[in-house]
């Protein structure tokens, strides 16, 4: 009882907060050296390949935040690739988990709450960490959207929320499904007058529609001209992958018939098969919700669902990383919204 006693109030959160991040990232560093193995040593060279200018596939060069923190904490800490790596990973899923959390208690108002969400997505984010890929930038996409998600409905300032996006364009593409999240949800407040604050959203729709155009801009000029000397191994030729390309490749039918040919099979893509129809399910109920933000929170997952169907390798399972919290802070809302 002592024990518990020390984590009451909010200095004793914070501490169990830490505790629990801590262990959470622990876990998930042996989960990845577990799964990936030799792997890791690609993994380090695709950074590498970033930082040196020899990427492996053109449009990594856009991802310059990831790998560029990893050369950070090697050069502060001189650990070696291998080791500043590992550190890397385990930092970003520290932050990974305390942005989860904060976000969540921020929203929710509940630690027991946030807590869940984010062992939870602990449990999810292991499923998803196999094949052979985990690139640097994959988990920054977690933290980001947590940020953007805390910043938006915690009503801070515009120039936070769009210096978290800013910066997150320099990670991943995400950041452009984000802004276009923010420019729809934004014009439809505008237009049906759906909130009193008007002249916040007028902002907000004209800021993303700005960074929309100059984010795809700076993305593709990095993937044209930014420190490229020559590509990299072609690692990507027998999938068929163009390693020139710096446009977005329409996937959706390759992924329709991969997923058609796998959902009656008795193999690992089943789980991701569940994950993937929880998501799309999820979406559309919250869609209908009574609460303005799940509807909106719906609208994202789902906007973000489509773009990864669309645009993604439907089994390449990191992908799906980023989106595991928001999906069960919509499923956790929707069984208490119909269960009333």
């Amino acid at each position: 009882m002592k024990i518990l006693q020390m984590f009451k109030g909010k200095p004793g959160n914070y501490i169990l907060t830490v505790l629990i991040c801590f262990f959470l990232a622990y876990t998930q560093l042996w989960e990845i050296v577990t799964n990936f193995k030799g792997q890791l040593t690609s993994n380090i060279e695709a950074a590498l390949g970033v930082i040196q200018g020899t990427p492996h596939w053109k449009v990594y060069q856009s991802r310059l935040l990831g790998p560029y923190f990893f050369e950070l904490v090697n050069n502060i800490l001189g650990l070696g690739h291998s080791y500043a790596f590992l550190l890397t990973l385990f930092l970003q899923s520290f932050f990974m988990f305390l942005t989860v959390i904060l976000t969540y208690k921020s929203i929710s108002g509940s630690w027991l709450t946030s807590y869940g969400i984010a062992i939870l997505s602990s449990f999810f984010v292991a499923l998803l960490l196999q094949g052979k890929w985990l690139y640097l930038w994959d988990f920054f996409d977690f933290i980001f959207i947590s940020l953007v998600i805390w910043s938006y409905y915690k009503e801070k300032s515009l120039l936070i929320i769009f210096s978290i996006i800013t910066l997150a364009i320099f990670n991943r593409e995400l950041s452009l499904i984000v802004l276009i999240w923010l420019a729809l949800i934004s014009g439809y407040k505008i237009i049906f007058k759906a909130e009193n604050n008007i002249s916040r959203y007028k902002k907000i729709f004209f800021v993303s529609i700005i960074l929309i155009i100059a984010g795809y801009s700076v993305i593709n000029y990095l993937r044209e001209f930014l420190l490229i000397k020559e590509l990299g191994p072609e690692l990507f030729v027998d999938s068929g992958k163009n390693l020139s390309s710096s446009s977005f490749h329409f996937k959706f039918f390759n992924n329709l018939e991969r997923f058609s040919n796998t959902i009656f099979n008795l193999s690992k893509n089943q789980i991701y098969n569940f994950i993937i129809c929880s998501m799309a399910v999820i979406s559309f109920l919250g869609a209908f919700s009574k609460k303005s933000l799940l509807v909106e929170l719906s609208a994202l997952l789902m906007i973000m669902l489509c773009s990864t169907l669309v645009f993604a390798e439907i089994y390449e399972t990191r992908v799906w990383i980023s989106l595991i919290p928001l999906v069960i802070f919509i499923f956790r809302e929707l069984i208490q919204e119909y269960s009333l």
